[in-house]
């Protein structure tokens, strides 16, 4: 899978690709999708009591460390880490089976709009509230914020407290029905979010998958696992701004000599090293208690968080500045690198918020 993804990236993902798929509107190609979908990529979101696989997760941040490498900006993460795992910790259904095997095949994409913890920390409740119509139907109304890989999705996966209960819900509802509004922008790194109002939006009472403690179970693991992907990207962010970099310092000539001869250049270098095999020893740690008690788990998680996100940062700055003035430039891919650390950083929740975690 490894071999499969690298070859993909280089001789189909170059910079000039990517910045083509920058330019869409829907942040998101779907030939490329589909090409995703053609290597077998999909097909990790699959269930065993679905798929003829059932694949571990330690063979998905495989594939998402070797994406980040191409700074890929298709919603490869809130598809086959977020909803998927989402999806496959509901009770069987006909809607989730069904679910499941369109995003396997390419053929539908799911974003996942909830508010998690992190929000909450920063003051900002959760607003979607779901009132039961006599009818069956169920009517949506609120608001979720800066939603990632929802402007290209078909269905949303969202969490609605039921009104008159203390109740959550986690409702499959179609990005296309009446009373769904979207906010579409770009992010740092090219990548698209949306915010999302829900204005008296009708569904079926079987769009509802879990209700209850159930959803929060189902959030809180899929959540950690959320973080442990990024984190993969992370990863693959490093050891590709490191590479591009080491190879740029031996091109480099100054004094009619390679730069990459100069001490204090060898220096940064070697700290770069340091920072990524720092970063991968955290990371294989988190990884192997993912599925420990949820104590054991959250603390894992948010230390690997905490580190990898404080070396990425360090490593990539570290990268621009041994390219001098180009590496801030959109020419050089150093620049993509740095930016998606950036985002990688703030996504999931900020250091701030992991530390207080750990401390808990």
């Amino acid at each position: 899978m490894r071999d499969t993804v690298a070859r993909f990236i280089r001789e189909e993902y170059s910079l000039d690709v990517r910045r083509e798929l920058c330019e869409l509107s829907s942040g998101n190609s779907k030939l490329m999708w589909h090409r995703y979908a053609e290597l077998g990529l999909l097909s990790l979101c699959l269930p065993g009591d679905i798929g003829d696989f059932e694949f571990d997760f330690t063979d998905t941040v495989v594939v998402v460390e070797q994406l980040a490498c191409g700074c890929t900006i298709e919603p490869f993460v809130e598809n086959i880490v977020y909803a998927a795992e989402i999806l496959k910790r509901c009770p069987t259904s006909l809607l989730r089976d069904k679910l499941l095997i369109d995003m396997a095949d390419g053929r539908s994409t799911v974003a996942v709009a909830h508010d998690d913890e992190s929000e909450r920390l920063r003051g900002r409740k959760p607003v979607t509230e779901a009132a039961m119509e006599s009818s069956g139907k169920i009517s949506i109304s609120g608001e979720k914020f800066m939603v990632l890989g929802a402007s290209s999705c078909d269905r949303l996966l969202v969490t609605a407290n039921i009104m008159g209960s203390h109740e959550t819900a986690l409702i499959v509802v179609d990005s296309s029905l009446p009373g769904v509004r979207f906010n579409h922008y770009s992010l740092i790194d090219d990548s698209s979010a949306s915010d999302i109002v829900f204005e008296d939006v009708l569904v079926d009472g079987d769009s509802v998958i879990a209700r209850g403690e159930d959803v929060e179970a189902v959030i809180s693991t899929a959540n950690d696992k959320l973080v442990l992907a990024r984190m993969a990207e992370a990863l693959g962010v490093m050891e590709a701004s490191m590479s591009v970099t080491s190879e740029y310092v031996k091109e480099r000539k100054q004094f009619g000599r390679s730069i990459a001869e100069f001490q204090s250049i060898q220096h940064a270098l070697a700290d770069m090293f340091v920072y990524v095999q720092a970063a991968r020893s955290i990371f294989f740690h988190s990884l192997s208690k993912i599925d420990c008690p949820k104590y054991e788990r959250e603390r894992a998680v948010s230390s690997a968080k905490y580190l990898i996100c404080r070396n990425g940062l360090l490593l990539t700055a570290s990268a621009i500045q041994l390219h001098g003035g180009y590496g801030i430039t959109d020419e050089y891919m150093v620049s993509h690198f740095y930016k998606r650390m950036v985002l990688i950083n703030l996504l999931c929740g900020d250091s701030s918020h992991h530390l207080s975690r750990m401390a808990r």
